[in-house]
């Protein structure tokens, strides 16, 4: 078990079993699909517990993701039993990419 402080009012607990506790709440984790291992300058076999590089989301696969579009501009994460906005083509490339992404200043603002 991983205890994460973030501030007085956010602790992260995160067990091994692919779970997190966040302000008292349960959640599963989303496994990422990462299959490689890497050390500082490529692929390396799958680390263990003590070796050096250990940690990486290979010895921690997850949860296989699942996702429903609601059908109005939301997506249910089925894994975690969280909600999340979708997001547009903000700059009208015809491409949503890390260019359309909102500053946490606009989205509190809801001006994102």
């Amino acid at each position: 078990m991983k205890r994460i402080v973030i501030n007085s009012f956010i602790v992260i607990t995160i067990l091994m079993s692919q779970i997190v506790t966040v302000y008292g709440q349960t959640y599963k984790i989303v496994g990422t699909g990462q299959t490689n291992s890497y050390n500082t300058t490529g692929i390396i076999s799958l680390p263990t517990q003590g070796q050096a590089f250990y940690g990486q989301n290979t010895n921690h696969p997850g949860n296989t993701p699942s996702y429903t579009d609601n059908g109005n501009g939301t997506i249910n994460d089925n894994v975690s039993g969280l909600m999340w906005e979708k997001t547009i083509d903000k700059n009208n490339d015809g491409t949503i990419n890390y260019y359309d992404k909102s500053t946490y200043a606009t989205a509190l603002a809801g001006t994102s």
